[in-house]
């Protein structure tokens, strides 16, 4: 079924895309990983392929960027696209509706319909000079689950999530971190290592050394 018919019934009430975050959107953590999701809620795929008809982010990191980079285009600063909206995926197969790259398929592939928001984060980081220990962000992109019909009753196991993704996760995390850490550091900015939620007190040495004169 559709997501807001999966939602409506798990809550015994009609839920829209206009009351849904308010009223059971929730934050569930995994060790350094963060999902914001619904209650009562998961996913199984259905195959039909209409998840390969949107433009999708391809990562710093991930093997596909060596073999497809004839195919994936540059959009705006240090982000990297493949597809295009409501167009199929040039790996996808749709006579099979498979996709002919399945074992290096994106990140954003293996884990829809949950998307991470590593770009926002690493961006955010970078403008504020603080490290997160969160690194990983998960939420439901709704502009891109009107059509899939894979949303059943039951709850989604973000553990056995973490568990099944959690190689690829770490690597692309080092990958994000690294590139977080180079800019911070090319800019003169120092880095605190042992930051662990919260705030940071961490300033730029061009602030530290005004302060001290």
């Amino acid at each position: 079924m559709k997501f807001f018919e999966a939602v409506s019934k798990a809550y015994g009430r009609k839920i829209t895309i206009h009351n849904y975050k308010e009223v059971i959107l929730e934050q569930r953590p995994v060790g350094p990983i963060m999902f914001f999701l619904p209650k009562g809620v998961t996913h199984k795929c259905k195959m039909c392929g209409k998840c390969c008809h949107q433009q999708i982010t391809i990562f710093e990191g991930e093997k596909i960027l060596n073999f497809a980079s004839d195919v994936i285009k540059e959009e705006g600063e240090d982000k990297r696209v493949l597809g295009e909206n409501k167009k199929p995926c040039p790996f996808l197969d749709e006579c099979e509706s498979k996709c002919t790259i399945y074992e290096d398929r994106p990140m954003v592939c293996r884990v829809y319909p949950i998307v991470p928001a590593m770009h926002q984060i690493a961006h955010h980081m970078l403008k504020t000079h603080q490290l997160y220990s969160f690194m990983f962000t998960f939420y439901i992109e709704l502009g891109q689950l009107t059509e899939c019909r894979g949303w059943e009753v039951g709850e989604f196991d973000e553990k056995a999530y973490v568990k099944e993704n959690i190689d690829l996760l770490l690597n692309l995390g080092r990958s994000v971190g690294k590139l977080v850490s180079d800019k911070l550091e090319e800019d003169g900015c120092e880095i605190e290592t042992e930051y662990i939620g919260g705030k940071t007190d961490e300033k730029s040495k061009s602030q530290r050394g005004d302060e001290e004169a």
